[in-house]
This record gives C-alpha cells, sequence and structure tokens, in this order.
C-alpha cells in the first residue's frame, strides 16, 4: 500500500490570531507528519505485515496517547492532519464505540502496521497507556511493524532512563510483573528514532523570530 505524503500548512492561515496554541499544535502535527514522509522511502508508508492478523481495511496507523496531556491539542491535530493526507489512523475517542475497550485497543494495534505513541509528561501514568505500549513493542519486534515515537513535552533521554516524571508514575502501580514490562517497553521505545517536539517548538520558533526580525 502506497500512500503519498502531502500535507499543506496553508491550513494556519485559517486561524485567527486568538488562536495562537491551536496553531502551534496543528504546526507541530504538520511538521510530525513531515518528518514521517521524508524518513519513509519514495515518501510513503511501510506496506503491510503479511501476518494473517492484519485484516485488510483495518487502521494504517495507531496513535497511543494520555487523553489529558494531548487529545484535544497535538493529537486532534496529528489524526486530522493523517486523515487528510488520507492515511487510516486509530483514535480511540473516534473509533471505539462501546463494547469492551480493552479488547478493542487490542485488535487496532493487532490491524495496524505503524505506530505513533505520544510519550508527555503523564503518559506512564495510565495503565492503558502502558499496557498499549508493551503491545505495540511486542508487534515491533515480532512482526517487523513500524515505530514512531513522538516526545511531547520530555526528553528521549528521561524516557530512556526512566526518569522523572516516569520513575515516580510506576511507583503507584502494585504489579511488579507488569511493571517490568511496561517499564521495558517505555525504555525501549526511546531508542528508536522519533521526534522531539521540544526541539521541533524551538527550531520553530527560531525560524520564526528570524522572520519577524
Amino acid at each position: 500500500m502506497m500512500i503519498m505524503l502531502h500535507l499543506s500548512l496553508n491550513h494556519l492561515s485559517k486561524f485567527r490570531p486568538s488562536h495562537r496554541l491551536l496553531q502551534e499544535n496543528y504546526l507541530f502535527s504538520a511538521t510530525t507528519l513531515s518528518y514521517f514522509s521524508a524518513a519513509q522511502p519514495n515518501h510513503h508508508f511501510p506496506d503491510p505485515p503479511s501476518s494473517s492478523e492484519h485484516r485488510r481495511g483495518g487502521p494504517a496507523v495507531f496513535l497511543s496517547f494520555r487523553g489529558k496531556d494531548t487529545r484535544r491539542g497535538f493529537v486532534k491535530s496529528l489524526h486530522e492532519a493523517l486523515c487528510c493526507a488520507g492515511i487510516a489512523a486509530f483514535k480511540d475517542d473516534v473509533d471505539l464505540k462501546g463494547g469492551r475497550i480493552q479488547r478493542g485497543l487490542m485488535d487496532a494495534i493487532h490491524n495496524s502496521w505503524v505506530f505513533i505513541p505520544v510519550i508527555s509528561s503523564n503518559y506512564a501514568s495510565s495503565k492503558w497507556c502502558l499496557e498499549e505500549l508493551a503491545e505495540i513493542m511486542k508487534c515491533v519486534k515480532m512482526e517487523k511493524r513500524t515505530v514512531f515515537p513522538v516526545f511531547y513535552d520530555v526528553r528521549p533521554t528521561d524516557v530512556r532512563h526512566l526518569k522523572p516524571p516516569f520513575s515516580a508514575a510506576f511507583a503507584q502501580f502494585q504489579d511488579c510483573r507488569k511493571v517490568k514490562v511496561w517499564k521495558r517497553a517505555l525504555s525501549e521505545v526511546a531508542d528508536f528514532s522519533g521526534f522531539d517536539l521540544i526541539d521541533t517548538y524551538q527550531r520553530i520558533l527560531n525560524s520564526t523570530l528570524q522572520v519577524i526580525v
């Protein structure tokens, strides 16, 4: 499946100046999407795996994120940008309608072949996020699927070494076996080439200031 990734930033001109935060989130998502494009040969997502687990018509991309951190900002804009580019992307509040939530999430992960975990400061405080990430990393290892981590408001090195706020987040969980799996998944995802939005924002800001000055 060859999906061309092309996204114009012309939409930004439609936002009023008072919507600065919305502009920043949209710009972040557009910049991230352009990085996905540059990271793939001939500007396309990888072909879906031949595994029998992948069902035709499933989502191309699975978005894993902490709702209270990014649902209404960055992730909303990224999801819209992916859809505008013709890429089927799974977002829980859009695609899960009743039924067993955990089963629905696991099915969506198994049927996707590109994963975008948006790691934010409260990501590890959510059991749901950690369960998703553990399953994502399992699929990446076993079936050679693709993961593009986005480090929203945290540094990759802090994620890799489980520094605060991640170390404190794990202290609330009692199941030692699961915690060990979750810690390994979080540490491992930070080893993949991804996108540090703290640096991205600074580059965008610097470029904007240069234009203004």
